[in-house]
């Protein structure tokens, strides 16, 4: 399995759908990458894959909404430095978040290898609901709001195919889920 993954990378593009042995196929992939950037939608379980890949790889987790947020849920200005500067000075790591609009020739020099998780619309939608009810503390960019759920259509409706053209082939492995 691990030869056929590795020459589908060869390829330019790597698809993998969920099965229970998935997400070691995944680590045996990302072991060789210093510097990893897991996106997707809201609720597609991007922290939660990124939580295990830092343990799993003992590497550094980033987590956009805490460096990216102030301590009253208002973006910084400052933005792109800030993911810029914690991207160049945390090796190895891996970054959970997408923000469409910091995506940059710097980022994408950066980062070794973007994880694009791809989920059904309706089941991200089901899984902020669900966060949201059953969370006690939810970060900044979790809160269900009219921005959220506006972001979410357009994520769906352009962001998703435009983030899969400015990323290189030899850097995207879309994880469907």
């Amino acid at each position: 399995m691990l030869t056929n993954i590795k020459n589908q990378i060869s390829s330019r593009k790597l698809v993998m759908k969920t099965h229970t042995n998935d997400y070691k196929n995944i680590v045996n992939v990302l072991k060789t990458n210093k510097k990893i950037n897991v996106i997707g939608p809201p609720g597609s379980g991007k922290t939660t894959l990124c939580e295990k890949i830092s343990v799993d790889l003992q590497m550094n987790l980033i987590k956009l909404d805490d460096i990216l947020f102030d301590r009253n849920c208002n973006l910084i200005q400052n933005k792109k430095e800030v993911l810029l500067k914690n991207l160049a000075t945390q090796t190895p790591c891996v970054m959970d978040g997408t923000y469409h609009s910091l995506f940059s020739k710097d980022r994408i020099e950066l980062v070794d290898q973007f994880v694009m998780i791809e989920i059904n619309f309706f089941r991200t939608f089901l899984r902020i609901i669900k966060r949201t009810i059953n969370k006690k503390k939810l970060a900044c960019g979790e809160k269900l709001t009219f921005k959220l759920i506006k972001f979410l259509c357009t994520y769906y409706l352009y962001k998703q195919k435009s983030l899969k053209n400015i990323i290189p082939k030899n850097k995207l492995l879309i994880y469907k889920i």
